[in-house]
């Protein structure tokens, strides 16, 4: 161990720990630290009487007038007015060019600091006491640095005696005995036990999850170090492996459980944003301390050894982490188990209950087990008496901490090739390609499945087939599925519309597989059959699939399937959720009726949203709201509304349940709903001072505080907020996520949209920005709605470039932009529908793709094109969006979307898309046919002027009709009996000038240069009976596979 003299400034060696006191100083490192060897340089060139030398030693120039310099001599300069001797500086006193000596150091560290006479923690960034109260709710203490790396924790902890110091070197406040003003101040800022910092409570009495959560918000420059600054804390030792990255806080948690059996080392949380995937498998370390702050608790105590239990201590093997649990199952004959763990918990309300903990496991096979999670969340909390020990049953388990599912071998029949078959009418197939690459090996024609989700897929396979094909490649997506403990094979065959197979991937990875034969057939891929054999060699599972198919089909069966009514309505209930509208304007009269507060659609900003004092919804506001004077509540809505604070007091002191009254009048506000209706903070203080519920729900599901935003009472919010995060404890989720509606969406998705004005207020700004710097905010900027919206897409929906940028700077998260919700639209498909072209371009040149489409294969262009929107349109446009994108199914572009929906100024916009595109799926239908059978005069005309076909036939339209919730539009099919031309369409439906419209136009395309030629057409061609012209065959009529070659 080396020592500054503070008398002369020079280092000293000792052997093993020093038996004089010494001072120890604490501090942030800043860019001029002196290292070791400069400091040692700095001693020889002193020594020599060399001061010329002071100025450049070891290539740093200047040393003695640096920053780093100067916090070494005064703190040598404190320690020799205290009396003491020796300092040490982490910054000069190891040398770190030797990995043995940083070692020893760090390992040993916790015990320096805990042997100092005294420390001193230097905190340059906080102002004198004169100048800044350190007990202030916004100082400059409260917001140091200090307080927020992982090195300062175990130099609070460990020392008797802490002197802090401001950047003046003027004395601030000590940690010791006798000052419990001061110690609670610091509990405030760390959560740290306060009887722990007066040395009333050993460290190693309180639980492995408290102390996890004092280090969980805190940070190191290297990875590494966020596991090595906390040996000291956990009493353990081991080597030092730079460049493992997160590996060390793995390794720390399995000294840690040799040291410990405290099972609340598992108790720790999954965030919000990793918990979407059903079948996500986790170990029970933790991958950070960051977890152990994801859990809305207090304080956790271990239980204290069992006298009937054996001795079962947890133990790091090949097979994983071996430790006993107690297991109940979810349900009977399940494999998910509630594992209780060997300690007790309280909650962060403060409320004196204790919970007993439980971390939900799945058994893979036999004895492997892995954690999970469930829509209880990843920790469940049971009251003390609310389970039967019997019926759990403790079990020695083993879980991997990078655990996966016992999941059979998947191969593709070799033999499915071309010419392996001479059966007339035979098809065979191979794969041509796979996405993703790495899993499938063609030469072992197996597939190999990686982190599979139930239901979805894990790869897609294009398979060719041979020149006898309707149809030239196919796509077969391959999943497994969990089907009474066992993993079996599900698949789903799609026609090839000409993407590239990874955006086909990319497109079909969060859509569940259906293997339903109806639906495969509307895709018109009846004739491709896929063959799936399964069998069992040494306990293992083995799974061959085989493509392959029949040149025709029966005609009479597909004549019959043409017309199932079975078919029919499955084709007419997707294609009215693809064509559906995708948004719908937000206004206040949608938060109440329950028929449209659920509508799943993006939701925009209504011209007409603005908030005002007092309004609510529906027109009604709030001082017109009637209570019905004999109810037993009217006394105290009427002193609530009234403003009478001690009228309140006097009727909740002779009965309480008034606190929490519902009125019958209006959406079954509370008293505190009330409150925040009119804005008053003062009614507010007071209620919350009497107890009251501030997380209770009105009928429409909203809290107190998403009324007052809802109402522009901004400055009523941002003391709600104030309270709620100064009550909070720094390891707990934030305080705009701990108020969420019956929607799940939190502060910031409400402040964000349908209003945001309150996001200008720098009140609110200080707020949010505090809750980035100072409590991690991840759960708020990243927490999703029932949508699973963050608020970004809200911001991009409102069509308002304050608050997409605004909450892009603060986020924290460089690919914020880049999450999409549970319908797979991305933060630019709600851009688009916001209609601001400054948004789009905004989103645009930060990455986001202006083709990334949702789960039906709707781009952001469809999304603009359909709600008429000229300049989301054009600004999609000059980014390369490609006016020429198809739906997943039955292949529409955003062209078919502006004809059915009659915007015949987009369509000029559309210039570069395919006039005379089909439909697929069964569906043969152009861009006209939709035009024509809506009525749409002035669409019919653009695009007889952009050259588009007359004579093409259509076995079926679309019409646009409301959706059933009455907010959406939606097309809804009607089947032909015989295929009709459009003028044939136009007459059957009684559009007369369409008729003539379409009887002496038909435009074609001139040779030379490319304008259009219109001639008179004869009356046979345009009134035949659509019957001579028309492709037929035995696929036509359920296919359209002809249409698709146009």
């Amino acid at each position: 161990m080396w020592l500054i003299d503070t008398n002369n400034l020079r280092l000293v060696g000792v052997q093993g720990d020093p038996q004089e006191d010494y001072a120890i100083l604490s501090h942030t490192w800043g860019a001029d630290e002196v290292t070791f060897s400069v400091f040692q340089a700095l001693n020889a060139a002193t020594e020599n009487g060399s001061s010329s030398a002071l100025d450049d030693i070891g290539g740093q120039i200047g040393v003695t007038t640096t920053a780093g310099y100067r916090k070494i001599k005064n703190s040598a300069e404190i320690a020799r007015k205290q009396r003491l001797k020796y300092l040490w500086v982490d910054t000069c006193c190891i040398d770190k060019t030797s990995s043995a000596e940083l070692s020893e150091s760090i390992n040993s560290m916790y015990r320096w600091y805990q042997k100092a006479k005294v420390c001193y923690a230097f905190l340059e960034d906080v102002q004198p006491v004169s100048l800044s109260d350190p007990f202030g709710k916004n100082s400059s203490f409260r917001k140091s640095r200090w307080f927020t790396r992982g090195w300062t924790l175990q130099e609070l902890i460990a020392p008797a005696t802490v002197q802090f110091y401001a950047q003046d070197w003027s004395f601030i406040n000590a940690k010791q005995a006798g000052d419990d003003a001061f110690r609670g101040l610091l509990t405030q800022i760390t959560g740290i036990n306060e009887s722990l910092l007066a040395g009333k409570t050993l460290l190693s009495d309180v639980s492995v999850a408290n102390r996890m959560q004092w280090a969980a918000l805190r940070q190191t420059t290297r990875i590494e170090d966020m596991a090595y600054c906390l040996l000291g804390l956990f009493n353990v030792n081991m080597p030092l492996l730079y460049g493992e990255g997160m590996r060390a806080f793995t390794r720390l948690q399995e000294e840690i459980l040799k040291e410990t059996d405290d099972q609340s080392v598992f108790l720790w949380g999954i965030p919000p944003d990793e918990t979407s995937e059903a079948d996500a498998l986790y170990g029970l370390l933790a991958p950070s301390p960051h977890a152990f702050c994801q859990l809305d608790l207090d304080r956790v105590r271990p239980l204290p050894p069992s006298e009937v239990q054996e001795s079962t201590p947890a133990t790091v093997t090949s097979q994983g982490l071996r430790t006993s649990l107690l297991l109940f199952p979810v349900e009977p004959e399940s494999d998910d188990y509630y594992a209780m763990l060997d300690c007790v918990a309280s909650k962060a309300d403060g409320v004196a209950v204790d919970w007993n903990p439980g971390i939900m496991v799945r058994r893979l096979w036999g004895d492997q087990f892995a954690r999970i999670t469930s829509s209880k969340g990843s920790v469940v909390l049971f009251p003390e008496d609310s389970f039967d020990e019997k019926k759990g049953k403790l079990e020695n388990v083993y879980v991997r901490q990078n655990p996966f599912y016992a999941l059979p071998e998947v191969t593709i029949n070799p033999r499915s090739r071309r010419g392996d078959n001479l059966t007339p009418g035979y098809l065979g197939f191979k794969v041509s390609e796979a996405y993703p690459p790495d899993r499938w090996d063609s030469s072992l024609s197996v597939i190999r499945p990686k982190e599979p989700q139930s239901g979805r897929p894990f790869v897609v396979l294009r398979f060719a087939a041979d020149d006898r094909s309707p149809i030239p490649t196919v796509d077969v997506a391959i999943g497994l599925r969990r089907i009474q403990k066992r993993w079996e094979l599900c698949y789903e065959k799609h026609a090839v519309l000409g993407d590239q197979l990874q955006r086909v991937y990319q497109k079909l990875l969060k859509k569940d597989i259906t293997t339903d034969p109806l639906a495969s057939s509307s895709r018109g891929l009846g004739f491709v059959n896929i063959a799936v054999k399964a069998t069992q060699r040494r306990g293992r599972r083995f799974i061959q699939l085989e493509l392959s198919g029949a040149v025709q089909l029966d005609s009479k069966s597909i004549q019959n399937a043409t017309v199932s009514k079975e078919i029919r309505r499955t084709l007419s209930d997707e294609i009215s959720e693809i064509t559906r509208t995708c948004c719908v304007p937000q206004k206040l009269a949608y938060i109440l009726p329950k028929e449209t507060r659920m509508v799943e659609a993006v939701r925009t900003k209504s011209p007409d949203m603005k908030p005002s004092p007092g309004y609510y919804g529906l027109g009604t506001t709030i001082n017109d709201v009637e209570v019905d004077e004999s109810k037993p509540y009217a006394n105290m809505i009427r002193a609530v509304r009234a403003k009478r604070e001690m009228k309140i007091k006097s009727l909740v002191s002779k009965d309480r349940s008034l606190l929490e009254c519902e009125t019958e009048e209006f959406d079954r506000f509370r008293p505190i709903h009330w409150a925040a209706g009119i804005g008053s903070q003062s009614v507010m203080k007071t209620l919350i001072k009497l107890g009251v519920d501030q997380t209770s729900l009105t009928g429409s599901g909203l809290m107190a505080i998403h009324v007052a935003v809802l109402n522009g009472h901004f400055n009523l919010v941002a003391y709600l907020l104030e309270e709620e995060a100064c009550l909070q404890p720094r390891t707990t989720p934030d305080c705009l996520h701990r108020f969420l509606t019956d929607r799940q969406e939190s502060v910031m998705h409400v402040l964000v949209a349908p209003v945001s004005v309150g996001l200008h207020m720098q009140r609110i700004q200080k707020i949010i920005e505090n809750i980035r710097e100072e409590m991690g905010g991840t759960h708020s900027f990243a927490h999703r709605n029932w949508l699973g919206e963050t608020p970004l897409h809200l911001a991009a929906a409102t069509g308002e470039e304050f608050p997409l940028k605004y909450l892009m700077d603060v986020a924290g998260h460089p690919d914020a932009h880049q999450r999409v919700d549970r319908f797979g639209r991305s933060v630019l498909f709600h851009a688009a529908c916001g209609g601001n072209r400054n948004v789009i371009k905004y989103l645009a040149e930060r990455g986001a793709s202006v083709n990334l489409s949702d789960d039906l294969g709707r781009s952001p262009l469809h999304a603009a094109v359909t709600v008429n929107n000229h300049d989301s349109v054009s600004a999609l446009l000059n980014y390369h969006a490609n006016p020429t994108s198809i739906t997943h199914k039955f292949g529409l572009t955003p062209l078919h979307f502006a004809c059915l929906y009659g915007h015949s100024g987009v369509i000029r916009q559309l210039s570069g898309s395919t006039m005379d595109r089909w439909s697929a799926g069964g569906l043969a239908f152009q861009p006209l046919h939709l035009a024509v059978a809506n009525g749409h005069e002035s669409c019919v005309s653009h695009l007889l002027d952009a050259g588009c076909q007359t004579d093409s036939y259509c076995n079926s339209y679309l019409k646009l009709v409301r959706s059933k919730n009455g907010v959406q539009w939606e097309g809804k099919l009607v089947m032909l009996d015989t295929p009709l031309k459009p003028a044939d369409l136009a007459f059957n439906l009684g559009f007369k000038n369409l008729v003539s419209m379409l009887k002496g136009k038909v435009v074609k395309t001139n040779g030379v240069n490319g304008d259009p030629i219109r001639h008179t057409t004869s009356s046979a061609e345009v009134n035949g009976s659509g019957k001579s012209n028309v492709t037929t065959g035995p696929l036509w009529g359920l296919l359209g596979l002809e249409m698709l070659d146009d």
